[in-house]
């Protein structure tokens, strides 16, 4: 039986009240606490805490450090001059170092290198331009298995736009042409469902 988030906060504050050597009052197995009890506990830890750990125990915001304000809006400031300025030679290693952590996380075959994800002048599927600068969009470039348990092989993959390939998913041939057949007949009939 997952515990309520009363029992955790009790459990939590027994802990702290232990470590920090006072007594403490461990409830029997299967027994909730009452909020008074919690509340209890809570004036029993603080009355244990050093002076120093007193004031940010009781919710007040500990000063925030100005040298890590400052590294953090730096790295924002990296993060979007990198992505605006990725070269195609960027995104096609960003894809195969992707597929390569998919295929690992996935428990599929793998056996692509550079030369199997170069980048086409426009999209096979859609034939726009590949654009790779800032966020995912429809027509950002993707790596997509053609046969997809077949994993990432040779021969079975191909860049495609994010677009397309959010379309086939997992999707197989015999799949994918019966949502076409039923979006046919239903755009020629002039309503959505059959």
């Amino acid at each position: 039986m997952p515990y309520s988030y009363l029992k955790k906060t009790y459990q939590n504050r027994e802990k702290k009240i232990v470590a920090w050597g006072g007594v403490p009052e461990f409830l029997d197995r299967g027994v909730e606490p009452t909020t008074y009890q919690v509340e209890k506990r809570k004036q029993y830890l603080q009355s244990l805490l050093p002076e120093e750990l007193k004031e940010n125990y009781q919710g007040k915001k500990p000063k925030r450090n100005s040298r890590t304000v400052k590294y953090k809006e730096n790295n924002k400031k990296l993060n979007r001059c990198s992505k605006g300025n990725r070269t195609k030679e960027k995104v096609e290693k960003d894809l195969l170092a992707s597929s390569k952590c998919r295929a690992k996380k996935k428990d599929l075959p793998f056996n692509l290198d550079l030369e199997d994800v170069r980048l086409p002048k426009v999209c096979p599927v859609f034939g726009c331009k590949f654009n790779w600068t800032g966020k995912i969009t429809d027509d950002s470039p993707t790596l997509d298995r053609i046969i997809p348990e077949l994993g990432y092989v040779k021969g079975n993959v191909c860049v495609i736009s994010h677009k397309a390939n959010r379309i086939k998913t997992d999707a197989n041939l015999e799949e994918i042409g019966k949502v076409w057949c039923w979006l046919r007949r239903a755009s020629q009939k002039g309503c959505r469902t059959l």
